[in-house]
């Protein structure tokens, strides 16, 4: 068994003979009633991707780690939208980046774990507070000028697609830059990995929450690109009424 898809079963714990599941390299168990992990999931030798959105994680993350994570050789560590305690998010980033840079074993990987913690409860480390960055997340956007004080003519809108709730496009909207336009750029996320349909108190008011926060930016602005790729190409459609034009690339929609 190398991938296990458990994802909006209702499901409250986790068995602990998944520990002896010594192939497995992937778990998604987002969208469940999760309030606790087993022990036994820390013995999982080859676990790259671990993907818990919305459940009811909490407490320490710092406990977490010591008891599951810091011995697995993770890759993608999502843990959007639970009741985490994210002043202790250096500590976890800094462990499990450490971690993975030692796990160069039979998966043949290394380097430091992407860790989504977007929408979970307290207040990160002033260093760590509304970072949005292709490593590590804890919160749903940021907002990046390409210069400090002006607006540039085009604003970008760049939805990421599913995953730990990361930043995405920040290479192409580089290069366009490198190119001569003046592109700023408003990165977006979606810690619950919902389809951008889930809003911070886990309702469902997502698209009604990602309106308002493209509108509170979008203002004054000649021209608005929205993009996005699967997930994130869902999004784009759903508020291209936002932009001037949306690309969209391989969206994922029911087309019943």
């Amino acid at each position: 068994l190398r991938e296990l898809w458990l994802h909006g079963n209702l499901l409250t714990c986790l068995p602990a003979e998944l520990g002896q599941c010594a192939s497995l390299t992937v778990l998604q168990a987002h969208h469940n009633r999760l309030e606790e992990l087993p022990a036994a999931l820390g013995a999982l030798p080859r676990l790259q991707g671990l993907y818990l959105q919305s459940n009811r994680l909490g407490g320490s993350l710092a406990a977490l780690r010591q008891r599951v994570l810091r011995h697995l050789p993770l890759q993608n560590l999502a843990l959007g939208a639970n009741a985490f305690d994210l002043a202790e998010a250096s500590e976890l980033a800094s462990e499990l980046s450490g971690s993975a840079a030692r796990a160069v074993t039979s998966s043949g990987h290394s380097g430091a774990a992407r860790i989504g913690l977007g929408w979970n409860r307290g207040t990160p480390p002033a260093a760590l507070r509304d970072v949005l960055t292709d490593r590590l997340a804890t919160t749903d956007h940021f907002f990046e000028p390409m210069a400090a004080g002006v607006r540039g003519d085009v604003l970008l809108v760049a939805f990421a697609a599913q995953g730990p709730g990361m930043q995405q496009w920040a290479a192409p909207c580089a290069a366009a830059r490198a190119a001569g336009v003046a592109v700023d750029a408003l990165y977006l996320a979606d810690p619950s990995n919902s389809y951008y349909l889930q809003d911070p108190a886990g309702g469902w008011g997502g698209v009604r929450y990602f309106e308002r926060l493209i509108r509170a930016h979008t203002a004054g602005y000649a021209r608005v690109l929205l993009v996005g790729s699967s997930m994130g190409g869902t999004a784009a459609l759903l508020h291209a009424h936002l932009g001037h034009r949306a690309v969209s690339f391989g969206p994922r929609v029911d087309l019943d």
